[in-house]
């Protein structure tokens, strides 16, 4: 699925909604491992996005009181998904121990997934129910591997531990939104929605009528000159060929930001280097140029 998506596309969307990923190569683009833990993220911006699947697929930023001002939401995805996916982990099965006794009657549907980091050096279970969100981390200081030690039965506990504790939910379920398909197996859906197509999900032309974007300028490989004093500022324009709008355009991994097709872009490099500069288009499609930044 994440191959049809696109992993840049996927992180994309991650960053856009506030949270700050970390990849263990800065200057190669976002791959395949994504799907399975392949970057770094705090326990405060994954709980963020967790709690964006319980408000209906708009991620909000998180505060530290109440009367704290609100942030601005962003969609991650539309109702229909984000019911989709409370429906899907409702249904998780509880962690050892839990299926009798104190988890034979749960006071509130929980909604939970857990995760282990690679070489077990993070245990997670994000989970939330109507009225709450919760994220809880086991692990080490140090980040020493913890043999053995998983997010089933670590951190899933705590996290249904805590949910016991809190004040009974006062939101009722919401309705299924407008959408949403109920089925017990791929036979009983529509035959369009049985295999996944993202040419088909894209709302306008088709893919082939527009071309996959090409960075025109800087090219690749292109040397660009900055200004010899300190005191003067470059902005390097960013140009691109073909692609759908918006263009997402970033630069050594880090978002500059998305435009339209015809928007000024451009960024301000910090010095002299290398950069390795990506655009992407709405369709998740990409191109990559490595320039160079150089004093006269």
């Amino acid at each position: 699925m994440l191959e049809k998506v696109g992993p840049l596309r996927f992180t994309l969307a991650l960053q856009h909604a506030g949270a700050n990923l970390g990849f263990p190569n800065k200057d190669g683009a976002p791959s395949l491992p994504v799907a399975l833990g392949g970057l770094g993220i705090s326990l405060r911006d994954l709980t963020m996005l967790y709690a964006g699947i319980a408000a209906g697929g708009q991620a909000l930023p998180l505060r530290e009181t109440s009367n704290a001002p609100a942030g601005k939401a962003f969609p991650l995805f539309g109702p229909a998904a984000a019911w989709y996916l409370r429906d899907i982990l409702r249904g998780v099965a509880l962690p050892d121990g839990w299926s009798m006794g104190q988890g034979l009657h749960r006071p509130r549907p929980v909604a939970f997934k857990t995760g282990t980091s690679y070489g077990y050096r993070d245990a997670w279970a994000m989970g939330f129910s109507n009225d709450y969100t919760i994220g809880v981390w086991v692990g080490r200081p140090d980040g020493a591997p913890r043999p053995d030690r998983m997010g089933r039965e670590d951190a899933a506990p705590i996290l249904l531990k805590l949910f016991d504790l809190l004040p009974a939910d006062r939101a009722p379920d919401a309705p299924p939104p407008s959408g949403v398909i109920t089925a017990q197996n791929a036979d009983q859906l529509p035959p369009a929605l049985r295999v996944f197509n993202r040419a088909a999900q894209s709302g306008s032309a088709p893919q082939a009528r527009i071309r996959p974007p090409a960075i025109a300028f800087p090219p690749d490989g292109a040397v660009v000159s900055l200004p010899g004093r300190s005191d003067v500022i470059k902005t390097v324009p960013l140009k691109a060929d073909g692609g759908r709008a918006p263009l997402t355009w970033m630069v050594n991994g880090a978002v500059v930001g998305s435009y339209g097709q015809y928007d000024e872009a451009g960024f301000t490099p910090d010095g002299e280097g290398f950069a390795r500069i990506t655009v992407v288009d709405a369709d998740g499609r990409s191109a990559t140029a490595r320039t160079r930044f150089r004093k006269p």
